[in-house]
């Protein structure tokens, strides 16, 4: 699996474990959509901690997730990027 989900209390946390690219991002989509509707979340964290490539299309669902959160007022953070 591309991307594995951590949930906490109120806590949506999105583990990329491969890189964010056009191969992989309408799975990761579908799969990040399942989650946003079916849990009661307060913050969304994103670990990118194993990930190493982000092209165009990776970036676009990285704003696409933060723009989710911010119309429902809710936090969002990035963690463990890598250089």
């Amino acid at each position: 699996m591309n991307l594995r989900f951590d949930f906490n209390e109120s806590q949506l946390k999105c583990i990329f474990e491969k890189d964010i690219v056009a191969s992989v991002i309408a799975d990761m989509r579908e799969r990040l959509n399942a989650q946003l509707d079916n849990r009661q979340w307060n913050s969304m964290i994103l670990d990118l901690a194993r990930v190493e490539k982000i092209d165009s299309l990776g970036i676009n669902l990285i704003v696409w997730l933060f723009r989710q959160a911010k119309s429902a007022g809710k936090s969002f953070s990035v963690t463990g990027c890598n250089n």
